[in-house]
């Protein structure tokens, strides 16, 4: 982030935090779908 140039830098931060919220929020959801939900007997 640093050797970038031309970057809104509140921009860049916000759309990481989105990121990283989204992956927090959908991972554990769907490792629960994989894992869990199927009855493999």
């Amino acid at each position: 982030m640093v050797a970038a140039q031309d970057v809104d830098r509140e921009r860049f931060f916000r759309q990481l935090m989105v990121y990283g919220g989204v992956v927090v929020a959908v991972v554990p959801a769907v490792v629960w779908l994989v894992l869990v939900v199927p009855d493999w007997g």
